[in-house]
């Protein structure tokens, strides 16, 4: 009976964490989505990370770790605390580290100027084209 009972315990506790898991997920996938990016291939592509790791957070089968969560929220700007509990506001517009993101892309745009020179025509059309889609990010998150 004991065994039985922590059995079932066993499998609640399971249930529960597969539960999370999954609204972690479906949070994820709505950032993503919000943040302009199309599909989660090519998200994992552009951000960097490997695509198996990234579409196991998305479906729900892998945990996400917390510095990943807090990694995630920044990427796609939203609150760490929506991201994990699903509770308040998704974005917070007065986050300290939006001016400091703005500062960054006029940085980053002024570099891409000077940069595309030393181009060629091909280079300078990748360039300018995620400079316009940080841009377009950036109006999502702001």
């Amino acid at each position: 009976m004991v065994t039985e009972v922590k059995k079932l315990r066993s499998a609640t506790e399971v249930a529960k964490r597969a539960e999370i898991r999954r609204a972690i997920a479906a949070r994820l996938m709505k950032a993503r989505i919000e943040a302009g990016f199309a599909t989660a291939s090519d998200t994992a592509r552009e951000l960097g990370i490997a695509t198996p790791t990234y579409l196991a957070h998305e479906n729900g089968t892998r945990s996400v770790r917390p510095d990943a969560i807090k990694w995630y929220a920044n990427t796609f700007g939203v609150r760490a605390e929506w991201f994990l509990t699903g509770e308040g506001e998704m974005r917070s517009s007065d986050s300290p580290a939006v001016p400091e993101l703005k500062d960054t892309l006029l940085h980053l745009t002024n570099y891409c100027l000077q940069l595309a020179g030393k181009l060629d025509e091909e280079q300078v059309e990748q360039l300018f084209t995620h400079v316009a889609a940080l841009f377009q990010f950036l109006k999502k998150v702001v």
